[in-house]
């Protein structure tokens, strides 16, 4: 079950329903992590008060959420997959955020689906890449939190 967030902006024009979701995926080829699409139709396109997490003791901020349709004036899911998919030929990574100059990604494929890793340029690419904390998509939704975490000494 989602953790219910508190929205405090909404834009209509980027409200996600299960049919987005299913046309998102057959386009692509590939099938969310359950809690993913449960989240993105719950909160895409809206903006939400909790923020923040704690990762390691290091106080982090979401900057941005990335919504899944394309607009005029967003960066979308869509939008970096379709270059991600044109670029490697294959998708096993989700843009769903920037926190703290980094693209937060979920894994979409694999023994770790769900877990987080990021990239510092914003796409992935061949290398290796490192994984964000021990975070799942699930674990990192359910710790935000809408105040500036304390930093763990």
């Amino acid at each position: 079950m989602i953790k219910q967030l508190t929205i405090v902006e909404t834009d209509p024009d980027l409200a996600v329903t299960m049919q987005d979701i299913e046309e998102f995926e057959t386009k692509f080829g590939i099938t969310l992590p359950t809690y993913l699409s449960e989240f993105l139709v719950a909160y895409g396109g809206q903006f939400v008060a909790e923020e923040f997490f704690n990762n390691d003791g290091d106080p982090v901020k979401i900057d941005a959420w990335f919504p899944v349709k394309k607009n005029s004036c967003t960066v979308s899911v869509e939008g970096i997959c379709h270059s991600i998919n044109e670029f490697l030929g294959k998708i096993e990574y989700i843009p769903f955020a920037i926190a703290s100059r980094t693209t937060l990604h979920v894994k979409i494929t694999g023994e770790d689906a769900g877990d987080i890793y990021y990239f510092q340029n914003g796409h992935p690419n061949d290398e290796p890449l490192p994984r964000y904390g021990n975070w799942t998509f699930e674990s990192l939704i359910n710790s935000l939190t809408d105040t500036f975490p304390d930093i763990i000494v």
